[in-house]
């Protein structure tokens, strides 16, 4: 039974990796029904950054912080590009 529960637990998690512009990556272990606030939160906090001076995207879409893993149907190992926020222009 526990071996069950185990395998369940670590089926329903998933492993991504933000990556920043200069190449440097940040690996986080969620789970797949996790909201992406979560996580766009505490990769800012380690990185110094501001939350909303970021942005994060998964196949060059823009990742809402509402949605999930899950919902986007990522696998383990899938890769998020983190972009500083262009303010300003002519």
């Amino acid at each position: 039974m526990s071996q069950e529960k185990t395998e369940s637990t670590e089926n329903n998690q998933i492993t991504l990796k933000v990556v920043d512009p200069q190449g440097g990556e940040t690996v986080f272990r969620i789970r797949k029904t996790t909201k992406f606030t979560k996580l766009f939160k505490v990769y800012c906090e380690r990185k110094g950054y501001q939350i909303g001076s970021i942005k994060f995207t998964f196949d060059g879409i823009l990742i809402d912080e509402d949605q999930t893993p899950d919902e986007l149907d990522m696998e383990d190992e899938d890769i998020i590009e983190a972009h500083l926020r262009q303010v300003g222009g002519f």
